[in-house]
């Protein structure tokens, strides 16, 4: 189906089917809408990874867990950054007048409620977003992705759209909420998919090592 259309995909009698039905119905519903969103701003779906022409096993959930471990701390950094730079600029805002010092001292108390600041908020979820949105879109690896040798990408090869990547962010993290439950879903997943594989429509994948790259090039 073409995401011009002006049709979703099809959905009838979804609702006298198992559960199984309703989500791989919600999944195809949700890749159609990714689809269009892509489209409609200008970003290709026909470039596709190396390698995605090959059957490539899931990755394995230590590998996932070590990833998010590195790219946590990448992360957290980044968030101290921009943090660091959204306070300095208040401070010069301060002191150049274009804020008053009562407003701001107002957002310090209780114990440092600037935290609760909407607008540091954004700012930090939307650098996060960032920094996610463009390793997957760019080679679907992140920095601890590429140590781990695991990839991020659509069924055929292709990069996941920022949509799929905002999805994905947010399933992070709801997945860990039930006591990781999110991520152990896989063991018991017949497609070895995390709830943010799932629900995003992507899947992620181990890819060779590179010396076995450099082996195949020679």
């Amino acid at each position: 189906m073409s995401p011009y259309s002006n049709t979703a995909p099809e959905s009838r009698g979804t609702r006298h089917r198992g559960t199984g039905s309703r989500f791989d119905a919600f999944c195809a519903r949700l890749r159609y809408n990714v689809d269009v969103f892509t489209l409609s701003n200008g970003l290709t779906m026909s470039q596709k990874f190396p390698y995605s022409d090959q059957n490539l096993p899931p990755a394995t959930l230590l590998k996932r867990l070590m990833a998010m471990l590195y790219d946590f701390m990448l992360c957290f950094a980044l968030i101290m950054v921009v943090a660091g730079l959204y306070t300095a600029l208040h401070q010069l805002m301060i002191n150049t007048g274009l804020i008053g010092y009562d407003r701001y001292a107002r957002m310090l108390e209780d114990d440092g409620a600037i935290g609760h600041d909407p607008v540091l908020f954004i700012l930090l979820f939307c650098s996060v977003w960032g920094f996610f949105g463009f390793f997957w879109r760019r080679t679907g690896q992140t920095l601890g992705m590429q140590v781990w040798d695991i990839r991020v990408q659509n069924d055929d090869g292709t990069p996941i759209t920022w949509l799929q990547a905002f999805m994905r962010m947010l399933l992070g993290v709801a997945s860990w909420l039930p006591f990781g439950l999110g991520y152990l879903w896989q063991i018991v997943d017949k497609d070895k998919k995390t709830w943010t594989d799932r629900f995003s429509d992507s899947v992620t994948v181990t890819v060779p090592k590179p010396t076995s790259r450099h082996k195949e090039k020679d």
